[in-house]
């Protein structure tokens, strides 16, 4: 919530424009938990890198949270 809310909104549906949908039928959350690490780790666009702000465990457990969205 602290990190990814403002974005991709409090039920993973994006609220803003690019922001990526993490809603459980969408493109996103139909890639691996690798991919979806390794992302969150690295960043893309407006989205800020998170290595050294999350451990992969955090980031895991950010990703199996992201997957009980409906």
């Amino acid at each position: 919530k602290v990190h990814c809310v403002s974005c991709h909104g409090a039920s993973g549906k994006s609220v803003m424009p690019g922001a990526p949908n993490f809603s459980p039928n969408e493109k996103a959350m139909l890639r691996p938990d690798m991919f979806i690490l390794t992302r969150i780790k690295e960043g893309k666009n407006a989205c800020p890198a998170y290595q050294g702000v999350l451990s992969d465990r955090d980031i895991m457990n950010v990703i199996s949270y992201m997957r009980t969205f409906n």
